[in-house]
């Protein structure tokens, strides 16, 4: 038989237990986080790759210099490359982060009022004029405003929250998803 005291102490056990979730909830909430988790960290496209992922060994054994365009040989060497990419592991530590990332814009969606919805890419005309870079190379990008034609020929900072989340697309696979993020013209790193 239990006692009384311990009866109660149960209840107030399974009782916290059970508030657990809303509480980790709450925590988890904007409003919630202190200024030091809000704070905003500038990354470099190095920085979304894992240390342990050597894309160059993914070319061993491939010498492209033997092979013309059209070598079926070529073609399936290209086939394996771009499954490979298209499966780049990302940072999983990177998730929920708030960052800001420089890059260019190869846009998804466009509206009249501009394009809310693009890849962020670290080099110009990647995804549109090349190959897609690896996945853990390209941006999945919802922005807050849409940003205009020529603010997307221009480089931009990305900022906002982090995900590592992908997405296909047809201009290519990314590794990492920034909704409810913030756009602006390339000025440059603040020191």
């Amino acid at each position: 038989m239990i006692d009384p005291v311990s009866k109660a102490r149960m209840r107030r056990g399974l009782l916290a237990l059970s508030l657990l979730p809303t509480a980790i909830a709450l925590l988890k909430s904007p409003g919630v986080l202190s200024q030091t988790q809000n704070k905003v960290r500038d990354l470099s496209w190095d920085d979304l790759i894992p240390a342990d992922w050597k894309p160059e060994k993914l070319l061993e054994g491939m010498n492209f210099a033997l092979l013309q365009d059209g070598d079926p040989r070529a073609n399936e060497a290209m086939a394996k490359l771009r499954e490979l990419w298209d499966k780049a592991p990302a940072v999983n530590s990177l998730h929920g982060q708030h960052i800001r990332l420089p890059g260019f814009v190869a846009p998804l969606e466009r509206s009249a009022k501009g394009i809310s919805e693009f890849l962020l890419v670290p080099y110009f005309g990647a995804c549109i004029h090349s190959p897609p870079p690896p996945a853990n190379q390209i941006v999945h990008v919802i922005s807050t405003e849409p940003i205009s034609e020529k603010t997307a020929q221009a480089a931009v900072w990305v900022s906002g929250r982090l995900d590592v989340v992908r997405f296909e697309s047809a201009l290519g696979v990314s590794g990492y998803r920034m909704p409810q993020s913030k756009v602006q013209v390339y000025q440059g790193k603040k020191h």
